[in-house]
């Protein structure tokens, strides 16, 4: 951590323990000088009160004090981004925003379920007036939400509604995610010394760091860890792995460990250590040839650069020439990055930080004492460079100190202080820094000396032109800061790597130290053989004729490879412009025949054709298709050489997912002669409409028992018990599910263990069943009257899910215990609810209509434990009082009076016409349909409807006047003008839900 006072003028403004930070994302009336009292978060009777608004009146005021750019700072916009971000998150809330003729809003209608306000807007023109519009808008929402709402979490995500339209690096951190990043920044913490990830569900560890208590005790890579301390890790979500963990050093922790070729887990009890986050790694790569990449800037950063350059030197070794590698660094503490900065560059300036449109400004210097100034460098960089990292690269490329080789940076050039509010905090954007020479990268990056166009040539899928989203960087992101103090700068040499998959893949993930398979490492270490001058300038004109050499060899490569695929990519001699002319075309998988519509899960073929219209050859020809349908998006086809009057075609085939929402959009073919585009063609027969339907989608019910064989028999969870929860899975939706995954989840603490807790079903068809089980068990110290669990069902293939939070009731030991039996009960009179367990507190499984005929299997005190279906066998699957039943001899099983009762079942949402018109040139779109509901009891329903981030549509249902289980909606829907995404959705309480996505292209222009 370091004082802003070392770093900013005017630093009496700051917070005392406040953070310079530059990194890529992590994510009233005065009253923000209220006493710690009066800034608790809760009133005294312990309920969080919304409309106090106290965290985003603090937000507010820091705003006042401190933001870059006060010029930005829209309080209308600001209030009507709160409440937009606020409807996203509650079903409840919807907002209409009324714009005057500027397009500024002036009036917020707020609803809340049926409850509607208007929020007039003219007056709000600063900061203290934007507080108390927000406040008295909380006020009404917090007098209309349900109870159950989480009005915390919705002041939360309102503040950061509110700072998205400042830039998009100013938020507020939740308190977890702020414990984690000052973990980060520190780079140190108490722990083992292990990486770990989540595979197929289990805890499993990815590394092991050197020196540390795991190393010491033998873990190895791929270990598997079943058990923290006395529990589970099956289904245990990664932070709160990490978070059991880690822990003061000195303290002691008991994992159970899982390897390959052992039959059972084994213990080991381990002393957490400080565990120091390796930011910088390093390699020989001969030749004198030094490499060092580092991954972010963190506290030791500095100093882990100069263990690294120690060892690199040991013995009295000579360095040539050193890589320093920022690829992929999102940045970090600013000190950091300047201290590396000045342990290259012996005299200049580092960095400058400005604030206040320009008022206030420090430039930070060089020192001579410790420089490493006589060694060759080059800088490696890519769009992943942000911040702290073009930092260094823009010192040591603009003091002319090292050649610059990659893709431009992201172009983050602002500075985030980060203010600690109670466990939470504030990220705020404080200033904009710039580079030697007073150059800014804000939004266009450090562009490199030599740039690298990384091509790939290969039948089913080429690269030959840069993805337009990664050149984007800080550009592409929305509000982003804009600086009047940017020049337009181009690389002195762009050079064509052809890379093969394996040497695009040689990089490896985040942990590979090792660079000797990277191309562009060698690349840098054979440049620097080359030209081995330390100044920047120098460099540049002594590798000229390495990289002259080095491009022809590529260019022959990419000629070679393209011509084994008949594409002829020499050259042509003529200058100018190509006139040429291009047809797309859709070819339908077999069978389909010509026109007809698309579906999720086809592959289909894309063919263009370019014919040159031209007097002169064109040569180098290629194309990239731009289209909102991910698959399609960014797919290139080459053509090479055409000769005048002649043309090329190419095609290429393109799997489409089953997962695909029902969609229509255009597809449009921009062509490139080498790497100098030709605009995309406005001719109609170069822009191909495509409309594709979706998979039908399945949807999921359950139910769920306890059967305790081992235990009581009773269907009852019991301390100190060992038991099967029993779940029937049912498809209820119109389509066949893929492939279907069931995990349970433990939400109750170390006292419930699970032993088996993921169970996966595969295929499931429409209407079908299948049974899944789960093993747990219940230790005699839990002191809930409840085991908490979350259950999950998941189609990995079409990727629709549900989750349903699961609660068993824990029943005392004394109850009687089941035993086994064997004889015919009849139900007398009907219907009898049969449920999961002896005891009338468990969950409805069945209605048993009179007249049904079932075995009974066990009996427990007062209570019949009776198989539902035929194929149940000797087990229990449901509980009917003892009284109801009838005994019968000589007569057979009769089940047609059982009716199941899921537990859990989402909404159905019946929308006929919701596809009928995929591609319309109409200003809106009709939507009608139904939902069903199967919950009982007064839970909340809803149907609403998303275009993009806007809800267009909110309709509550439900209550005494109404049906129960329908709900029929109808609206019209406004398009505009390109692709419209819209979601609707169907919801019950809070977590049944089901949303049906898909996408409408409205052609034309807006009127």
């Amino acid at each position: 951590m370091i004082d802003p006072r070392r770093h900013l003028l005017g630093a009496a403004c700051f917070l005392l323990g406040a953070v310079l930070v530059l990194s890529y994302d992590f994510e009233d009336r005065g009253r923000h000088l209220d006493t710690p009292s009066a800034m608790a978060k809760t009133d005294r009777a312990g309920v969080y009160d919304l409309s106090k608004a106290r965290m985003l009146m603090r937000v507010v005021g820091h705003i006042r004090s401190h933001y870059v750019d006060p010029d930005r700072v829209d309080p209308r916009q600001m209030a009507t981004a709160a409440l937009q971000a606020v409807q996203t998150k509650v079903p409840e809330v919807r907002v209409v925003v009324d714009r005057d003729g500027r397009g500024r809003p002036k009036r917020l209608e707020v609803s809340v379920a049926e409850a509607t306000r208007e929020f007039a807007l003219d007056r709000v023109g600063d900061l203290y007036e934007l507080n108390w519009k927000l406040m008295d808008v909380f006020d009404f929402l917090e007098r209309n939400l349900p109870v159950t709402a989480d009005l915390e979490d919705i002041e939360y995500t309102a503040t950061n509604g509110l700072l998205s339209t400042l830039d998009p690096h100013s938020v507020l951190i939740t308190p977890q995610a702020y414990r984690e990043m000052q973990l980060g920044t520190q780079g140190r913490f108490g722990g083992l010394g292990i990486v770990v990830s989540v595979r197929e569900g289990l805890l499993t560890v990815m590394s092991v760091m050197d020196g540390t208590p795991a190393a010491r005790a033998g873990l190895l890579s791929g270990d598997q860890i079943a058990r923290i301390g006395e529990e589970s890790t099956i289904n245990m979500a990664l932070g709160e792995a990490v978070n059991r963990l880690r822990g003061e050093p000195g303290t002691s922790i008991a994992v159970w460990i899982k390897r390959k070729g052992w039959t059972e887990a084994k213990p080991y009890t381990l002393t957490r250590e400080e565990i120091r986050l390796r930011s910088v790694v390093h390699d020989d790569l001969g030749q004198g040839i030094g490499y060092v990449k580092i991954r972010n800037f963190q506290g030791n950063t500095a100093d882990d650069l100069e263990e690294a350059l120690t060892k690199l030197m040991a013995g009295g070794r000579k360095l040539n020439g050193l890589v320093l590698d920022l690829r992929d660094n999102p940045g970090g503490l600013l000190d950091q990055a300047i201290r590396v900065s000045d342990r290259f560059i012996s005299d200049g300036t580092l960095v400058t930080t400005v604030r206040e449109r320009g008022k206030e400004r420090e430039e930070r210097h060089a020192t001579r004492a410790g420089t490493l100034d006589d060694v060759p460098m080059v800088v490696l960089v890519n769009r992943g460079s942000a911040s702290a990292s073009e930092i260094v690269a823009g010192a040591l490329k603009h003091d002319e100190r090292a050649l610059i080789i990659g893709t431009t940076s992201f172009g983050k050039g602002s500075v985030q202080v980060v203010y600690q509010l109670d466990d939470a905090a504030l990220k705020l954007t404080i200033a904009q820094y710039l580079t030697p020479g007073d150059i800014s990268i804000q939004s266009v990056g450090i562009v490199p000396d030599v740039e690298i166009d990384a091509l790939s040539v290969d039948a089913g899928h080429l690269n030959l032109h840069a993805d337009e989203q990664d050149l984007r960087g800080e550009a592409g992101l929305d509000s982003h800061l804009e600086s009047k103090k940017i020049t337009d700068v181009k690389p002195s040499v762009r050079l064509e790597l052809l890379q093969t998959e394996a040497e695009a893949e040689a990089r490896g993930g985040e942990e590979d130290d090792a660079p000797s398979h990277d191309t562009l490492t060698m690349l840098a270490r054979d440049l620097l053989v080359a030209a081995p001058a330390v100044g920047r300038r120098q460099a540049l004109v002594q590798a000229k004729g390495f990289l002259d050499a080095r491009q022809a060899a590529e260019d022959q490569r990419v000629v070679t490879a393209l011509g084994a695929l008949g594409v002829d990519w020499q050259r042509a001699t003529g200058k100018g412009t190509p006139k040429l002319r291009a047809e797309l075309t859709l070819v339908p998988p077999e069978g389909r025949p010509a026109g007809a519509r698309i579906r999720a899960g086809d592959t289909v073929t894309i063919r263009a054709t370019v014919r040159n219209e031209g007097r002169t050859p064109a040569s180098r020809i290629h194309g990239v298709l731009h289209s909102g349908i991910g698959p399609i998006a960014g797919r290139e086809l080459v053509f090479g050489r055409i000769e005048p009057g002649a043309q090329a075609t190419w095609s290429t085939e393109i799997a489409l997912p089953r997962s695909l929402a029902a969609q229509g959009d255009a597809v449009r073919l921009e062509l490139f002669s080498d790497d100098r585009s030709l605009g995309e063609d406005a001719d109609d027969q170069a822009r191909l409409m495509v409309e594709m339907d979706s998979q039908p989608e399945p949807r999921f019910s359950y139910s769920a028992r306890v059967v305790d064989a081992q235990g009581s028999g009773d269907g009852l969870v019991q301390r100190g018990e060992r038991f099967d929860l029993v779940v029937d899975v049912t498809n209820v939706g119109e389509g066949d599910a893929d492939d279907v995954l069931l995990t349970v989840k433990n939400e109750s603490g170390e006292a419930v263990f699970i032993e088996r807790g993921r169970e996966r079903v595969g295929k499931l068809a429409a209407g079908a069943s299948a049974r899944t089980r789960f093993r747990l068990s219940v230790k005699p110290t839990l002191k809930s009257q409840d085991v908490q669990l979350l259950l999950r069902i998941v189609d990995q293939g079409l990727r629709e899910w549900t989750e349903d939070s699961l609660s068993l009731p824990v029943f005392p030991q004394e109850f009687p215990p089941g035993v086994k039996s064997r004889w015919l009960g009849e139900v007398a009179a009907g219907p009898v609810a049969a449920h999961a367990g002896a005891h009338r507190e468990t969950d409805v499984v069945a209605q048993v209509s009179a007249g049904a005929v079932l075995p009974v299997v066990t009996v427990a005190g007062d209570w019949a434990g009776v198989a539902l279906e035929a194929n149940d066998g000797d087990e229990a699957t449901g509980w009917v009082p003892l009284s109801s039943l009838t005994r019968r001899e000589g007569v057979a099983a009769r089940y047609a009076g059982v009716q199941v009762v899921p537990r859990h079942e989402p909404p159905a949402l019946g929308i006929p016409n919701a596809h009928r018109t995929l591609v319309t040139s109409d200003a809106s779109l009709d939507l009608a349909g139904t939902a069903r509901f199967a919950g009982e009891g007064p839970g909340r329903r809803y149907v609403y409807v998303y275009r993009g981030n806007d809800k267009v549509f909110f309709k509550a249902g439900g209550g005494a006047e109404g049906p129960r289980d329908a709900m029929d909606f109808a609206t019209s829907i406004p398009l505009e003008p390109g692709r419209n995404e819209l979601v609707v959705v169907a919801r019950e309480g809070d977590e049944d839900v089901t949303r049906h996505s898909f996408a409408v292209f409205r052609t034309g222009k807006a009127k």
